[in-house]
C-alpha cells in the first residue's frame, strides 16, 4: 500500500509559450477520454522505471526537468474549443512529485505498483493538469523506482519510446520488454505535427482515407441489437487469455502463410466475428501507429488512430482469408491519418444511406514488445499438451474504449497476452468467453494444416454453440450485388457469387431469369426488363427499382446495353465502378476518338458523320476505310470498304442509319488487353491474340488468352497502351477491354475500349490461363476489395482459348455434329449457338457464328494443334436457300 508521501517540485522553464491545434490523433484520444470519464475510467499509459543503483533524488528530479524541457507535449494542456480543440504549450511551470519512503525490497516493489495504480485511478483533467503524473519510491532515502502515468492525449505507446530512452540514459534501468526508440533523430513536436496536418498534402491524404473508410462502411455488416438490462457502470468487462498453445499457433500460422503475427490475429478476429454474427463479411479497425515517416517515427506525440477495413469471409479458406486480410490492411494503413470528427460524419452519412446502424468500433490493438514471437512449425500433439496450461480470467482495468469489442494483443518473444474488452450492452460475458475460445481454436487448427472454408466454419461453430447445443442469436446481413444483365457469359459471376456467399439481385428479362433461377440459389431478388433489351434506356428503371429494395453493397453490369444504367446506379449509391465519365465514353466510339486524340494516343484517322454521304470526299481519298456504328458491339455494323464502287454501295445502304464513324483501315493482326483496375490503378493485365474472318466484316473466330510469353516487346507495349487508355478515360474501378491492331510489336493502334465484360468467353479463358477466377476478382473489385491476383509479371500458367465455327456459305443449317469435341479433355466445354433449321451465312457479326468451344492446353503449340483438330472434326451441313 502507498505510504503518506512527501512532495517535491520540479520547475521547468524553456522555450516560448504557444497555442496550436490538437493533432488528429490527440483529438481521437481526447474523444475516447471524454467517453470513458462518465464511467469513472481514464485512458492512461503507466510505467514504473527501476532506477540505477547510486542515483540520488536530485539527479532523478533533474532528469524529470530535462524530460519536460525536451518534450513539449508533456508540458501542454488542452484548451476546449470548436474545430477539434487546441493545446497550450507552456514555457514554464511546476510539476509535483510524490515521494514515498519504504523499508524493505519487497515493500518497495509492492508500493511502486500500488502508487502506479493510485496515480492512474482518477481520469486526467487535461484542461487543468499536466499530462504526466509522477511519484518516486525510495528505500531508506535512496531512490528505487520512478512511477510515471501519462495521459493518452500526450503520448501513445510509440511516443513513450523516446521518453524511456531519455530516462534510461539518465537514471533508469531498461526492462527487457522495452524496445529502444527506432531512430536517434528527434521527431516532430506536437505543434509541428498539427501544422503539417493542416497542409494540403495531409488534407488530400485524409480525403482519400475517408473515401476508403466510406467504402468499407458500405461493405460491412449491420450492427447487432443492444442487450437489455445492463447498467452503465457494469458496461465494460475485460477477459484475459494467456496460453502456450496460442503462442505456438500464432507463430506457426505466421510461418505457414508468410504473413505477420498481426495479420494472422486480425484474420482470425474477422473470421470469428463474421461467423458469430452469421454474416459473410468480416470488419475490423486496426489501431495504426502511423510512424513510418522519419518526422513521426520518434515524435513524442500520439500518432495512433484506428483504420477500418473489411474482407469477405464466406467461401474463403483460412490461408485465403489471411492473404485477403494482408492486402486489405495494407490498403487501409497506407492512407494514414484523418480528422476523427470527419470519420464520424462519414459513418453517420453511410448509416443514413444504407438505412441501418453500423458498429465501426471492433478494434485490434496489436502491441509488439522488444522481442519477436518465435515462428516455427508445430504438431497437433504439442498444441494439445499446451492448451491445458492456458489461463482465461476476468480482470479489472482502468481502461474503457468506446468499442463493442476491443482486443489488445501484447506480443513478444515470451508469448501472446490477449485482453478482450467487451461491451456487455451488446455482447454477454458468456459470448466473450466463447469468442476467445473460438479465436484460439481457429489458430490452433490452422497451425498444422490449411483450413478449407468448410473446416473454418466448423471450427468456429464448435465454439459459437453453447454446451447445451443452442445457437447464440445471430445478427448481421448478407451482402448483396445487383447484376444488371446476365447473358451466358455472365454465369461466371453467379458461380463466383454463390461461392462467396453473396446474394444477387438480378435485372434481366423474365425468360432469362426463369432459366437461371433454378441453378443459382444465390439469386435472391429479380426485376424484369420491359421493352427492348438491346436499348440502354430499358435497363435503368428496373435497376433503380431493384436497388431501392435491396440497398446493395455492389452493382455490376454485364454487356454494352447495361453499362450506362450500371454506372448511373453505382454513382447514385456511391459504390465502386468505372465512373460515369468512363462509362459514357466507352459507350460511344466517337467520344473515344475525341478523348484519345486529346491524350495523344495512337488511333486511326477518322471522321464522325451523321450522314455517310457527307464523309465521301474524305473516305474516297483514303481507301480502304472502315465504317462502324458508334455504340454497337459484337462487330455489328462494322465493314471494310476497299473501292469507290463499294463506297457508293455502302452510302446507298446506310446513309440514313444515323451517326457513324469512318476510319482509315489499319493493317495488322488484332489483339486485346484485359485489365483489372482499382482506384485508377491497373492491378492486372492479360494479352489476348485474335483470329478473325477477312474483309469486309472481321468477325472474331478465335481468342488466345495469356499470349505473348515469347514476345516481350508486344506485351510491354500493350501494357503501356492499356495504362494510358485507363488514365485517359479516368477509369476508377472495374474491368477494361481494349482492342488494338499491331502494325509491329511496338507500333500499336487503338480500335476501341469497353468497360464491361468482354465477349467470347474471354474472362473464362483468362481464368484458365492465369490460374485465378477473374469473375470473382471483378466481384471483389465491385465490393471495394482487393482481389486475389497472380504476382505482377508472372507468365501465364497455361494456354487457353475460345474457338468459334463459322459457316462457309449462306443457306439453312441442316445438321451440326460436334461429337468429336466431346471426348477431348482439353475441351472444357462447348455448345452449338445455332440450331438446325436456322438461316446461316458467312459471319457478318458475332451472332452469325455456329458453335463455340472453351479450350485449356499446356502451351501455345498444343492449343494451335487442338484448334485445327476441332475445326476439321466438326460436321456442318448447310443446304442452299429454297432447296428441298
Amino acid at each position: 500500500m502507498p505510504t503518506t508521501p512527501e512532495h517535491r517540485t520540479v520547475r521547468f522553464a524553456t522555450g516560448e509559450p504557444r497555442l496550436a491545434p490538437l493533432t488528429w490523433s490527440q483529438r481521437y484520444y481526447l474523444a475516447e477520454m471524454d467517453a470513458a470519464r462518465p464511467l469513472g475510467r481514464g485512458l492512461t499509459i503507466r510505467r514504473v522505471y527501476e532506477l540505477r543503483s547510486g542515483v540520488d533524488e536530485q539527479t532523478v528530479m533533474g532528469a524529470l526537468r530535462d524530460l519536460l524541457h525536451r518534450f513539449e507535449g508533456l508540458r501542454s494542456t488542452v484548451v476546449r474549443a470548436a474545430a477539434g480543440g487546441l493545446q497550450r504549450v507552456h514555457a514554464e511551470g511546476v510539476v509535483r512529485v510524490a515521494v514515498h519512503d519504504v523499508d524493505g525490497a519487497r515493500e518497495e516493489t509492492e508500493t511502486a505498483a500500488a502508487v502506479r495504480d493510485e496515480l492512474a485511478a482518477t481520469p486526467f483533467d487535461v484542461v487543468e493538469e499536466w499530462p504526466v503524473r509522477a511519484a518516486l519510491v525510495n528505500r531508506a532515502g535512496r531512490p528505487r523506482f520512478l512511477v510515471l502515468v501519462f495521459s493518452h492525449v500526450a503520448v501513445d505507446a510509440y511516443a513513450l519510446l523516446p521518453v524511456t530512452d531519455h530516462l534510461v540514459s539518465a537514471v533508469a534501468v531498461r526492462h527487457p520488454d522495452w524496445p529502444a526508440a527506432r531512430s536517434p533523430e528527434p521527431g516532430r513536436r506536437p505543434h509541428e505535427q498539427a501544422a503539417a496536418e493542416a497542409d494540403g498534402p495531409a488534407l488530400r491524404s485524409a480525403d482519400r482515407a475517408l473515401r476508403r473508410a466510406a467504402e468499407v462502411f458500405r461493405a460491412m455488416p449491420a450492427a447487432p441489437a443492444a442487450r437489455a438490462g445492463v447498467q452503465a457502470g457494469d458496461r465494460y468487462r475485460f477477459l484475459s487469455r494467456t496460453s502456450a498453445a496460442l503462442d505456438l499457433a500464432a507463430g506457426a500460422v505466421s510461418l505457414r502463410t508468410g504473413e505477420s503475427v498481426a495479420t494472422v490475429l486480425a484474420s482470425a478476429m474477422v473470421a470469428v466475428d463474421a461467423h458469430f454474427a452469421g454474416g459473410s463479411v468480416g470488419y475490423l479497425q486496426l489501431l495504426a501507429a502511423n510512424r513510418s515517416r522519419p518526422e513521426t517515427v520518434n515524435a513524442v506525440v500520439p500518432c495512433s488512430q484506428p483504420v477500418p477495413f473489411s474482407v469477405p469471409v464466406a467461401g474463403s479458406s483460412f490461408p485465403e482469408l489471411v492473404t485477403a486480410t494482408a492486402a486489405a490492411t495494407l490498403g487501409a494503413l497506407r492512407f494514414g491519418t484523418y480528422p476523427p470528427d470527419r470519420l464520424a460524419e462519414v459513418h453517420r452519412a453511410v448509416e443514413r444511406e444504407r438505412g441501418v446502424r453500423l458498429d465501426i468500433t471492433p478494434t485490434l490493438n496489436y502491441r509488439p514488445r522488444a522481442g519477436s514471437l518465435p515462428r516455427r512449425a508445430v504438431t497437433e500433439a504439442e498444441l494439445e499438451r499446451s492448451t491445458a496450461a492456458g489461463r482465461t480470467r476476468w480482470i479489472d482495468s482502468d481502461l474503457g474504449w468506446s468499442s463493442t469489442r476491443y482486443l489488445s494483443a501484447d506480443v513478444s518473444e515470451s508469448g501472446v497476452r490477449l485482453v478482450l474488452q467487451v461491451d456487455t450492452q451488446v455482447h454477454s460475458p458468456a459470448w466473450a468467453e466463447r469468442w476467445m475460445a473460438a479465436l484460439e481454436r481457429l489458430l490452433c487448427a490452422a497451425a498444422t494444416r490449411d483450413l478449407s472454408a468448410r473446416e473454418l466454419t466448423r471450427v468456429v461453430e464448435e465454439s459459437r454453440t453453447d454446451k447445451s447445443g443452442v445457437d447464440m442469436p445471430l445478427s448481421g446481413t448478407e451482402r448483396t450485388v445487383v447484376l444488371v444483365g446476365a447473358g451466358v457469359m455472365a454465369e461466371g459471376y453467379l458461380r463466383a457469387a454463390q461461392r462467396m456467399g453473396l446474394g444477387v439481385g438480378l435485372v434481366e428479362t423474365s425468360a432469362r431469369h426463369a432459366e437461371l433461377a433454378p441453378g443459382f440459389p444465390c439469386i435472391v431478388d429479380f426485376e424484369p426488363v420491359e421493352g427492348a433489351p438491346a436499348r440502354d434506356e430499358a435497363w435503368l428503371p428496373p435497376a433503380m427499382t431493384l436497388a431501392a429494395r435491396l440497398n446493395p453493397d455492389a452493382v455490376l453490369g454485364f454487356a454494352e446495353p447495361h453499362v450506362l444504367a450500371t454506372a448511373i446506379l453505382q454513382h447514385r449509391l456511391g459504390v465502386p465502378g468505372p465512373g460515369l465519365d468512363a462509362a459514357t465514353v466507352s459507350r460511344n466510339k466517337a467520344f473515344q476518338r475525341g478523348e484519345f486524340a486529346r491524350a495523344g494516343l495512337p488511333q486511326p484517322a477518322h471522321r464522325h458523320t451523321v450522314r455517310l454521304s457527307e464523309a465521301s470526299e474524305w473516305a474516297l481519298g483514303r481507301l480502304p476505310v472502315v465504317v462502324k456504328p458508334v455504340s454497337l458491339q459484337g462487330s455489328m455494323g462494322v465493314e471494310r470498304i476497299d473501292t469507290p464502287e463499294q463506297w457508293t454501295d455502302v452510302v446507298r445502304r446506310r446513309d440514313e442509319e444515323g451517326p457513324l464513324l469512318v476510319e482509315s483501315f489499319v493493317e495488322g493482326p488484332e489483339y486485346s488487353v484485359e485489365a483489372l483496375v482499382r482506384d485508377g490503378q491497373v492491378l492486372f493485365t492479360n494479352l489476348t491474340r485474335k483470329e478473325t474472318t477477312g474483309a469486309p466484316y472481321f468477325v472474331e473466330l478465335f481468342h488466345e488468352a495469356g499470349h505473348g510469353a515469347e514476345r516481350p516487346v508486344l506485351r510491354k507495349a500493350a501494357d503501356e497502351l492499356c495504362r494510358a487508355v485507363v488514365a485517359a478515360l479516368r477509369l476508377d474501378t472495374g474491368i477494361a477491354h481494349l482492342e488494338f491492331r499491331a502494325r509491329a510489336d511496338d507500333d500499336l493502334v487503338i480500335m476501341e475500349v469497353a468497360v464491361r465484360t468482354p465477349g467470347d468467353h474471354i474472362l473464362e479463358i483468362i481464368s484458365l490461363a492465369h490460374g485465378f477466377d477473374v469473375y470473382e476478382a471483378c466481384l471483389r473489385l465491385a465490393l471495394n476489395e482487393v482481389p486475389h491476383l497472380p504476382p505482377a509479371g508472372q507468365d501465364p500458367a497455361r494456354s487457353a482459348g475460345s474457338l468459334f465455327l463459322g459457316a462457309d456459305r449462306a443457306g439453312v443449317l441442316t445438321s451440326l455434329d460436334l461429337t468429336a469435341w466431346t471426348a477431348l479433355d482439353q475441351v472444357v466445354r462447348h455448345d452449338a449457338r445455332l440450331a438446325p433449321g436456322a438461316a446461316v451465312r458467312p459471319a457478318e457479326n458475332s451472332g452469325d457464328r455456329l458453335a463455340y468451344a472453351v479450350l485449356d492446353c499446356s502451351g501455345p503449340a498444343e492449343l494451335a494443334a487442338l484448334t485445327e483438330r476441332l475445326r476439321a472434326s466438326a460436321r456442318v451441313d448447310i443446304t442452299d436457300p429454297g432447296s428441298g
